[in-house]
């Protein structure tokens, strides 16, 4: 799945902007739109000042422990994801 948001200045998504861009599985919508909400990330930089960004945010779910993962692109999270 996919969601499309806006970090604010202070790293957090704004939860108005979340938007899930596709899915594979509905079974996930709702716990990955929470995932998403409860993120801090780095917000974005223009001339050394935190700015806000669009990210597109890719979620990925497996059936194996060992497959579970979210995957982070285009902007660094400060902390890891969680996924279950």
């Amino acid at each position: 799945m996919e969601f499309r948001f806006v970090v604010d200045e202070n790293g957090r998504p704004i939860p108005s902007s979340i938007t899930l861009l596709s899915t594979t599985d509905s079974t996930f919508n709702a716990a990955a739109r929470l995932t998403v909400m409860v993120e801090y990330f780095r917000p974005g930089l223009v001339g050394g000042r935190p700015v806000r960004v669009l990210v597109r945010q890719p979620i990925t779910y497996g059936s194996g422990r060992s497959e579970r993962r979210c995957e982070l692109n285009q902007v660094t999270p400060l902390l890891p994801p969680r996924c279950w």
